[in-house]
């Protein structure tokens, strides 16, 4: 009985002495420096961030601002308005259709002084084809003053000039049978004629005045 006995013994320790060599190795696999654990392949854990993309904010530059506008100085205007008159006045003392046409394009200009002295310069030009244009300027002026002043001029322009005048005087002498009239010189109506502004002022005063 003693020989079954030893033989048990030995198989039982050589199977204790392998089971924990099998546990010996099993947990030195688990225990194994750098072998990754649930915790550290965990996607949570390990996977790296997604960078986070931050909106670029482009600096604009500011918007350009107008030029002021520099208004000219007093002095200049009133200078540029005294020449241009001069400049109408010499154009009355023409006469081809050109100059009146200067002339009466300005009766619209936005400055009050040189409408004035297209006008002056309309009636020293004494022309009737400038009536029509002096009646339609007149219909679409609301002040009432130039209305008044451009409707007077168109009166005066169409009133007959002197030769006109003694004309009518002649061929109305003519036609009373009066034949003996006195000469006038030429001279002598050129002397006696006052200049058109006076004569369109005189056309305006009513008879017995």
């Amino acid at each position: 009985m003693r020989p079954k006995v030893v033989i048990t013994v030995l198989l039982v320790a050589v199977g204790l002495l392998g089971g924990f060599a099998l546990l010996s190795k099993v947990t030195g696999r688990l225990a194994l420096p750098g072998t990754p654990t649930e915790a550290a392949v965990s996607p949570s854990s390990n996977l790296p961030s997604a960078p986070v993309q931050r909106a670029t904010v482009v600096a604009r530059e500011p918007a350009a601002l107008p030029a002021p506008v520099v208004p000219l100085p007093e002095t200049n205007h009133v200078q540029f308005v005294h020449q241009r008159i001069e400049e109408l006045n010499a154009l009355a003392m023409n006469n081809d259709s050109a100059s009146l046409e200067t002339i009466l394009s300005e009766l619209r200009n936005p400055d009050r002084q040189i409408r004035k002295g297209a006008l002056e310069a309309t009636i020293q030009f004494e022309d009737r084809a400038a009536i029509p244009r002096l009646k339609e300027i007149a219909a679409e002026t609301d002040d009432e003053e130039e209305k008044s002043e451009l409707l007077a001029a168109a009166d005066y322009l169409n009133l007959p000039s002197l030769t006109e005048y003694l004309a009518q005087q002649q061929a109305q002498r003519e036609a009373e049978g009066i034949t003996n009239l006195p000469h006038v010189p030429r001279t002598d109506r050129i002397l006696h004629r006052p200049p058109p502004r006076q004569r369109m002022q005189a056309a305006q005063v009513p008879a017995g005045q």
